[in-house]
């Protein structure tokens, strides 16, 4: 038998358990979609063996990806002497790529592509230093 076991803790607003945090294992989760844990750990040979052909026990949980939930008012964002603050949408009404912005891996796929912004940017950083470190080798 397998026993789940979750490697990151959920944000205590989204689900909140009785003195237990939950966890979960980080997946690609889109918006109002459900994410599976699939990290699993083999229970100790004490605890009683049950055999059954019922499909193992996953928790499914909705998440929102965004930090506010829709409808509430963003104060501190608005720059316009006039303007008022902007109120949050629902997930699915922002654009697809504003996601892949908060993904880490996305961010260093991007920064080894030589035609990249940040890529040149890294380059330009090394060239720099490789020079002062020479200046100051040389004085």
């Amino acid at each position: 038998m397998w026993k789940l076991i979750f490697s990151k803790p959920f944000n205590n607003h989204l689900i909140n358990t009785n003195k237990h945090n939950t966890y979960l294992l980080s997946c690609i989760i889109q918006s109002f979609s459900t994410c599976n844990a699939l990290y699993a750990k083999k229970e100790s040979p004490s605890s009683p063996s049950k055999k059954s052909t019922s499909p193992p026990n996953t928790i499914q949980a909705t998440m929102s990806i965004s930090a506010a939930p829709a409808g509430t008012v963003l104060q501190g964002i608005n720059y316009l002497k006039d303007g008022t603050d902007p109120i949050a949408l629902p997930d699915h009404e922002y654009p697809e790529w504003l996601w892949e912005i908060l993904d880490e891996k996305k961010q260093n796929e991007w920064a080894n592509d030589p035609t990249s912004r940040q890529f040149l940017r890294k380059i330009r950083r090394d060239k720099i230093r490789d020079a002062n470190f020479d200046k100051d080798k040389n004085k």
